[in-house]
């Protein structure tokens, strides 16, 4: 009996799994479902028309990122100031191919807004003597650029900024009053509402502010919550003097500090 229940449960076991395998090939081939291929194809087709939009478009901003990076090099040449007998060899190439391969490259808007105009006039020492020397050499790049058919004087970065406003805020006399010689307007105003003026005095740039005064600069201008260069000299002055008492004396300078005083006297004075 138990050799014959076992050659039962022997023989029923592997019909037992036969008989699965048989209903499971059965079932899959029973239970074969058709493929609609229209909605597939149909899909496929969409998908690859959106990559080439997508691909297009992707082309489309990396060109113009690349128009926005076309003045890299000579805005990177301006700053390593590589004059030898009145001449800049490399600026002077780099000027050259820009106008020859890139329309309007002069005027050219990198992605912070500014032009080879604007980096021309911009400098940010804390110790004005460092910003005066820079002034001179920086008013060589300036006439350069000046002398390019085409260069519009006037353009403003994003946030407003004309060259002549970067060049009041570096504190560049020299640059300042030839840029005002070349047609920018000295009582100019940004998005929202410095003068060059203005700039100049709450930074403490007293040379920059005289010359600004003598070209014809408004010093009663103010801006839409009431400052004045006057009161943003007050203002600044007295929050960069607080800097005298800082352990890291690189963030003060005395000759800044007594430039806030000859600024506030200056504007004190009533207008000749």
């Amino acid at each position: 009996m138990k050799m014959k229940n076992g050659r039962n449960l022997l023989l029923k076991k592997p019909r037992h799994n036969i008989n699965f395998l048989m209903d499971t090939k059965t079932r899959e081939k029973s239970g074969k479902r058709n493929i609609h291929w229209g909605p597939i194809l149909q899909d496929m087709v969409i998908l690859m028309a959106a990559m080439g939009v997508l691909g297009y478009l992707s082309k489309e901003v990396m060109e113009v990122f690349e128009t926005k990076s076309t003045t890299d090099s000579l805005v990177s040449l301006i700053r390593k100031e590589d004059v030898k007998n009145n001449v800049d060899e490399p600026f002077a190439r780099e000027l050259k191919s820009g106008m020859k391969n890139h329309e309007d490259f002069i005027n050219t808007h990198d992605n912070t807004g500014r032009t080879p105009l604007m980096w021309s006039v911009y400098v940010n020492y804390n110790n004005p003597d460092e910003t005066l020397k820079k002034d001179k050499t920086r008013l060589f790049y300036l006439n350069e650029l000046l002398k390019v058919p085409g260069i519009r004087v006037n353009e403003q970065d994003q946030d407003g900024f004309t060259a002549l406003h970067w060049a009041a805020w570096s504190g560049m006399p020299a640059c300042a009053e030839r840029l005002v010689r070349a047609g920018l307007d000295v009582n100019a105003r940004e998005n929202t509402g410095y003068t060059p003026l203005m700039l100049a005095s709450m930074r403490g740039n007293f040379e920059t502010v005289e010359k600004l005064l003598q070209l014809g600069a408004d010093a009663s201008l103010a801006r839409p919550n009431g400052e004045t260069a006057a009161s943003l000299a007050d203002n600044h002055g007295e929050a960069y003097h607080k800097r005298s008492s800082f352990v890291y004396t690189l963030l003060y300078s005395e000759k800044r500090d007594e430039d806030y005083d000859k600024v506030r006297d200056l504007l004190s004075k009533p207008a000749q």
